[in-house]
C-alpha cells in the first residue's frame, strides 16, 4: 500500500488519516502464489490499483505459461464504460482470449469490492495502531505493574523449587517406610537364605520403585503432550480462517492469543515439573539403592562379597 498527503482540492475516495496526516491511499500492490487448478493465463499473479481521483485503473499480471514468453495482462478502468483498457501499452492479450462483457463487468465489481475491503482493513490497522500508541502513552505517563502469564508461570517454577524442603521432609518419611519388606515375605522370618535369594529381592525392591518414578514421569509427559498436541490444533485452526471481515478477524486474533498463552502458561508448569521430577527421580533411587547396601536383611550380600 503507498500513501501520499491529500490536498483540499483531491475528491479522493480513499482519504485516511496516518500518524496524524491526511493521506489517501494511492496505490495497493497484491501478489498472488501459482494455483495448480488454473491455467496460467487464467491464474493472476500480481494486481496493481492505481486509486488516486485521477486514475481508477487496475493491472492484471498472469502467471508465465511453459510455453509463453510473453505474460498475459488485461487493464481495467474502473471509471470508463469501455472497462477494459485494450490499447493501453500494458494490455497484452490475444483478442480470441478477452473476456466477455459479463466477465468484465463481474471483475469490475470484483476489484471494486477488493479495493473497499483492503481500504476498511488499512482503516482498522491504523485505528488499532493509534489506540496501542495511546495506551503506551498513557502507560508511560502512569506506569502499573502487572503480571503477564510468563511471570505467574515463572512464580509457580520458583515455588517448586521452594518444594525442595518439603521434598526432603518426604524423604524423612520414605526413609521409616519399608521398602524391602513386600519382598522378603516368601522366606522365612523375612530373611534370604542365599545370596541369589538377597540379591533377586533387592533388584525386584529397584525395579519396583523404577517403575513407579517411570509411572509419574509417563503420567506429566502425557499431559504435556496433550497441552502441545492442543497448541498445534489450535494454529492450525487459526490459520485456516479466511474471514475477510475485519472485526472477526480480529476477534479469532484474540480468542487464539488468549488460548495460546493458557497453554504455554500451563506447558511451562508441566516442564518444569517433569525436570523436577527426574531430578528427584534419581535421588530417590540412589538413596533406596544406598539403604539397601546397608540394610542387615541383606548382610549376606556384603558377608560374600567380603569372604571374596
Amino acid at each position: 500500500v503507498v500513501f501520499k498527503p491529500l490536498a483540499e482540492q483531491d475528491k479522493n475516495p480513499f482519504p485516511l488519516n496516518v500518524n496524524g496526516m491526511d493521506v489517501y491511499m494511492a496505490m495497493l500492490t497484491e501478489k498472488f502464489s501459482r494455483d495448480k487448478s488454473k491455467p496460467p493465463e487464467e491464474d493472476v499473479e500480481t494486481r496493481r490499483h492505481y486509486m488516486t481521483h485521477t486514475r481508477r485503473e487496475v493491472q492484471m499480471e498472469f502467471h508465465l505459461g511453459d510455453s509463453s514468453i510473453v505474460r498475459k495482462c488485461l487493464v481495467y478502468n474502473l471509471k470508463s464504460e469501455q472497462m477494459l483498457q485494450v490499447r493501453h501499452p500494458m494490455h497484452k492479450c490475444p483478442e480470441s482470449k478477452l473476456p466477455t462483457k459479463n466477465q468484465r463487468l463481474m471483475q469490475v465489481a470484483d476489484l471494486t469490492a477488493t479495493e473497499k475491503r483492503i481500504f476498511n482493513e488499512v482503516m482498522e490497522r491504523e485505528k488499532a495502531k493509534e489506540q496501542l500508541d495511546q495506551t503506551l502513552i498513557d502507560y508511560a505517563d502512569s506506569p502499573s505493574l502487572q503480571k503477564c502469564l510468563y511471570d505467574a508461570a515463572q512464580e509457580q517454577v520458583n515455588e517448586m523449587g521452594h518444594d525442595n524442603d518439603i521434598m526432603d521432609d518426604e524423604d524423612v518419611v520414605r526413609q521409616k517406610i519399608d521398602y524391602l519388606a513386600p519382598f522378603l515375605t516368601s522366606f522365612p522370618n523375612g530373611l534370604p537364605r542365599n545370596r541369589n535369594q538377597a540379591m533377586t529381592a533387592r533388584l525386584e525392591c529397584l525395579q519396583a520403585l523404577k517403575e513407579r518414578l517411570l509411572q509419574r514421569a509417563t503420567i506429566i509427559q502425557a499431559h504435556l503432550d496433550r497441552e502441545q498436541e492442543e497448541l498445534k490444533l489450535r494454529n492450525t485452526q487459526f490459520n485456516r480462517i479466511q474471514s475477510e471481515d475485519p472485526e472477526e478477524r480480529r476477534a479469532a486474533e484474540e480468542e487464539f492469543k488468549k488460548h495460546s498463552e493458557e497453554i504455554m502458561f500451563r506447558l511451562s508448569i508441566l516442564d518444569a515439573r517433569l525436570k523436577r521430577h527426574e531430578k528427584f527421580a534419581i535421588k530417590e533411587y540412589t538413596n533406596l539403592d544406598h539403604s539397601l547396601s546397608e540394610d542387615p536383611r541383606l548382610r549376606i550380600l556384603r558377608e560374600k562379597s567380603s569372604s571374596k
